[in-house]
Order: C-alpha cells, then sequence, then structure tokens
C-alpha cells in the first residue's frame, strides 16, 4: 500500500517536471505559475527558477520514493524534509493572487501534500526500528537485535521475524 502511495507521488512529480520542461521550452502559461506575474512564455528569469525547481521537484521524489526501498537509501528524515517543503508548497498555492495558479495548483499540491505524509507515517509505522526475535535451539524465544529497516537477512544466522 505504502509503496503505491509513493509512486503515485512520483508520478505526480513527474507530470509536475513535465510541466516545468514545457515553461522552459516557452509554453505559453506564465498566468499558471509564480504568482500569475507573466501573460504567455516566461521570461529568461522565470525559466531559471522553472529549471530551479526541477532540481527541488526531482529530490522531493527520490526522498519520498527512498521511504519505501525505491531510489536512493537515503535516512528518514529527508522524506519528512521533503514533506514540510511540500506543504509550504501547497501553502504557497493557496495564497497566490493569481487565481488561475489557485485553480490548478491548489488542489494538486494538496493531493501531493497528502501523499507525501501517508508515505511518511505508513512508513514509520512498519516500522523504522524494528525488534527482531529468533527460537534458539531450545524452542524459547530470544532477542535477535535491531533492525533499521526491514531484515532482509537474519542477524544471527538462524530464523529471525520481526515483531
Amino acid at each position: 500500500m505504502v509503496q503505491i502511495l509513493a509512486f503515485a507521488y512520483g508520478a505526480f512529480i513527474v507530470g509536475v517536471i513535465g510541466f516545468q520542461l514545457a515553461l522552459i521550452a516557452g509554453a505559453p502559461w506564465g498566468r499558471l505559475t509564480q504568482g500569475g506575474t507573466h501573460s504567455g512564455a516566461l521570461p529568461t528569469s522565470g525559466r531559471l527558477a522553472a529549471g530551479a525547481s526541477i532540481v527541488v521537484l526531482a529530490a522531493l521524489g527520490l526522498a519520498i520514493l527512498s521511504q519505501v526501498g525505491s531510489g536512493p537509501d537515503w535516512p528518514r528524515w529527508t522524506g519528512w524534509v521533503a514533506a514540510g517543503v511540500q506543504a509550504l508548497v501547497f501553502a504557497a498555492n493557496c495564497a497566490t493572487r493569481s487565481a488561475p495558479e489557485r485553480k490548478l495548483w491548489a488542489p494538486i499540491t494538496g493531493v501531493m501534500l497528502a501523499l507525501a505524509l501517508s508515505v511518511m507515517v505508513l512508513a514509520c509505522c512498519r516500522g523504522e526500528r524494528q525488534v527482531l526475535l529468533r527460537f534458539d535451539p531450545d524452542g524459547t524465544l530470544a532477542l535477535a537485535g535491531l533492525s533499521e529497516r526491514e531484515p532482509e537477512i537474519d542477524l544471527l544466522d538462524t530464523p529471525a521475524f520481526p515483531i
């Protein structure tokens, strides 16, 4: 479930990056971005800002995807930073004076915020730290260790399961 949410967030990121690439290429959508101060194509400064946005968007997407084991192996805090940045983006799109920009981006960034927060909460709930237990040969239950992520191998070469 959490992977589906993370990939949905990633799909939104790809869509927004596509929008930014179109702006850089000269699409006449200036009224839908950057406060709606430009009608038509963005000037050079606006296109540079769109390029910088692509870098930030890619980092946000990778940070959220990394929380479900896809993409880079980034620490948990990067996902929380991404969710925080997404919250700021949502707030900015709700507060913009440009009605067309607000009508387009507030719902989109709101869904993206919900996805990012859902991924982070579910990723933490599934176990940032797990206690690993194992059965000793005499049948008793023993502590095998702690794991930061879901274990791929047993820490003591005996069957273990996370709780």
